[in-house]
Parts: structure tokens; C-alpha cells; sequence
């Protein structure tokens, strides 16, 4: 499901409850609303997994926490942000603000499979930013690895990306994937083309 507040977030339910990201409120009430829109409750919610660190990812992850008791999952080096209050230092934007300190229980690294999903480390826009692969729904949860304007897919704005350069490689690196389905935190969802959207914008050259 894809559950649209603020920054996407999206619940998988394939023998398990899954929840990615968690918006931008601290008690996550547009998100639990979301949610029970599928006929699920936010205290059914098994694990959260993080793709990032900014407010608008991870706003109401110490309330759902609280409610659901879920594990919580991020990459090793988004972490310490995460469960220490810590923001970035960089551009002005999003990433300036702070977010309750949540613990993480589980450290993700690059290629593991975690809870039936793939583990893409896709950093530049923060250095832990993961995305997700679901190879048996053939969908890709990109978090802000990517965004979908109304033109096509797109890096993120240089403004609110810590290394633009490396972000830029990391959508290289997705390229490498085989996937259909696409959601990412800021545009509409893609079904069924989004590899050949992938494909022509990695051909386009826009992102050397």
C-alpha cells in the first residue's frame, strides 16, 4: 500500500506488517489514519524500516514505536542520527530540523535482505539513505533516491542533498535492479514502466 502523507511512505503485507517511514507529524495521526484506510492498525505494525533521516521520514517514528513496539531497522550509518536526535550539517532545508531520537534495533548494510526485502545502500542524499527492493512484487521503495516530477524521474534538489554527486551515482546504481513498480517519497508512484523511466533518464546524460 501505498500511504500518501507529506513524504510517501508505503506498508508492505506479504506474510508480514512492514511499515517504511513514517512521515512528518509526531503523533503520526494522518499516517495512522493511512494505515487503518487498509484495514490494518498501526499496533499490528511488525517492523519499521527507515530510509533516512529527515523530519519528513522519520516525524512520527517515536510515536508508532511506542503504539506498535515494531523493530526498528536503518542503515548502520544513518543510525546514530536516528537514535541520538543528531541532524545533519549541510544546506539549509529539512534536514536542519530535529526529530525525537528513536533506538534503532537493527543495522542495515548493503545487500542484505532484510525481513523478504533487499537492502540498496543509494547514499548522496544522506550518507545512510537505503532504498528497498521487493523482488517478488518486482517494486522498488526508493525513499528520496529518486523523485518523479511531472516531466519524468529526477535527482533531488542539490539544495537538500548533502553530495549531489554521489546521489547522482547511487540512481546509476538502481539502474542495475530489475523492478516494475516504483514509489518514491516525493511524486506519484509508477507501475509497470518505471525501469524503462529509470532507464531514460540514466540514458539522458543528466546525471554525469
Amino acid at each position: 500500500y501505498l500511504l500518501d502523507v507529506n513524504a510517501h511512505c508505503a506498508l508492505i503485507t506479504s506474510n508480514r506488517l512492514i511499515l517504511i517511514d513514517t512521515a512528518t507529524q509526531p503523533d503520526a495521526s494522518d499516517l495512522v489514519t493511512e494505515i487503518e484506510k487498509t484495514g490494518y492498525k498501526a499496533t499490528d505494525i511488525e517492523s519499521i524500516i527507515i530510509t533516512y533521516t529527515h523530519p519528513d521520514h522519520v516525524g512520527g517514528l517515536a510515536h508508532l514505536k511506542e503504539v506498535s513496539g515494531a523493530m526498528i531497522a536503518a542503515h548502520e550509518l544513518e543510525a546514530d542520527f536516528i537514535s541520538k536526535k543528531r541532524i545533519y550539517d549541510g544546506p539549509p532545508g529539512p534536514k536542519s530540523q530535529h526529530h525525537p531520537g528513536t533506538p534503532i534495533d537493527d543495522l542495515l548494510h548493503d545487500g542484505q535482505i532484510y525481513n523478504g526485502l533487499m537492502v540498496i545502500h543509494t547514499p548522496g542524499h544522506t550518507p545512510g539513505h537505503i532504498s528497498l527492493l521487493d523482488t517478488e512484487l518486482e517494486l522498488l521503495i526508493a525513499g528520496d533516491a529518486l523523485r518523479n516530477d511531472p516531466e519524468g524521474l529526477a535527482p533531488m534538489p542539490d539544495m537538500f542533498t548533502l553530495n549531489p554527486t554521489q546521489h547522482r551515482e547511487s540512481i546509476k546504481k538502481l539502474n542495475q535492479y530489475d523492478f516494475k513498480h516504483l514509489i518514491v517519497g516525493h511524486g506519484d508512484p509508477v507501475k509497470h514502466d518505471a525501469k524503462e523511466m529509470l532507464n531514460k533518464l540514466v540514458a539522458s546524460g543528466s546525471l554525469e
